[in-house]
């Protein structure tokens, strides 16, 4: 008899978002100048969260995506890109990309230049 190795999800991303948020703010301190717009549900466009700062007259933003998946796919790399670009433009800005996901998912296709933040607190099962 063979096992069927499959892997659920039992938490959703709404579930996610208070710890995403404390760990954002340790991560980008409102004492450093750091101001994070909640923008989840806005808009399905929008990125999650958007944290932005004037630092030496420039402005430096952070788009944040909150993923609730066992894997990464292109297509969740693609709206991260797109919501920078889109971002980064507005404003000739800084941009860094964010991505805050469950422990144990799979990451591997995501790009060098995203940075990735693992939920110890959420992992599949």
């Amino acid at each position: 008899m063979e096992m069927n190795n499959r892997v659920f999800i039992s938490y959703s991303e709404k579930e996610m978002i208070p710890y995403a948020v404390a760990y954002l703010r340790n991560y980008f301190p409102r004492w450093e100048g750091w101001e994070m717009q909640f923008t989840h549900y806005d808009s399905p466009c929008s990125p999650d969260f958007v944290i932005e700062r004037f630092k030496e007259n420039k402005l430096h933003r952070v788009i944040v995506e909150v993923e609730q998946s066992i894997k990464i796919t292109a297509k969740h790399i693609n709206v991260l890109i797109r919501n920078a670009e889109i971002l980064g433009n507005e404003s000739k800005c800084e941009v860094e990309k964010f991505l805050i996901v469950s422990e144990g998912c799979d990451t591997s296709i995501v790009p060098d230049d995203v940075k990735i933040m693992f939920l110890k607190e959420f992992k599949p099962v």
